[in-house]
């Protein structure tokens, strides 16, 4: 073997070396770092009581018109809501189907920012309200939370929910109280 071709196989093992340990930080960085960060949704319910204070507060929203209310916590600003109004479009689209239970949204821009953003994206909610919603007890968007008619907390749902996640909140909104 001469020099010049020990010397080119040496860079090219050196280069492989590197592109494999840049490919192993990633896959590291991806499955060990950033979940701990930023927690994947798994659409949690029950709430655990510390985590949404229980009963929610809004002025100009009326829970007691129905036994539940699903509260959507959503924002004309948050690309995971966009992510979501499909999901959302089914949910409200057939609001007819699911008994005695309402849909209801809380949004933090003004109210009628937050109807033209409703309206936009094609949902239906009897109630819309703005909401500063750290004093809420909701850290941020998209949330969905099941309350009964007092405003109590019964089941939450945080993020882009994957298909089970919406399966669990389709289940919980049929299930009569």
């Amino acid at each position: 073997m001469t020099g010049s071709t020990r010397q080119r196989l040496e860079t090219a093992t050196n280069i492989a070396i590197l592109v494999l340990a840049a490919v192993m930080c990633v896959i590291l960085i991806r499955d060990y770092v950033a979940p701990r960060i930023f927690p994947p949704s798994r659409g949690r319910g029950p709430a655990p009581a510390a985590s949404i204070p229980s009963p929610i507060r809004l002025a100009g929203l009326d829970f007691s018109r129905s036994d539940r209310t699903l509260l959507f916590v959503i924002s004309s600003t948050c690309p995971y809501c966009r992510k979501s109004e499909e999901f959302y479009r089914s949910l409200t689209g057939k609001a007819r189907e699911y008994k005695n239970i309402q849909f209801a949204a809380a949004l933090p821009q003004p109210e009628p920012e937050a109807r033209e953003y409703i309206q936009q994206a094609g949902l239906d909610f009897r109630q819309v309200v703005s909401a500063d919603l750290p004093t809420i007890g909701i850290a941020g968007t998209p949330t969905l939370v099941l309350l009964d008619k007092n405003g109590n907390v019964l089941r939450y749902w945080l993020g882009v929910l994957p298909p089970e996640g919406q399966q669990r909140v389709i289940a919980a909104i049929q299930t009569r109280p």
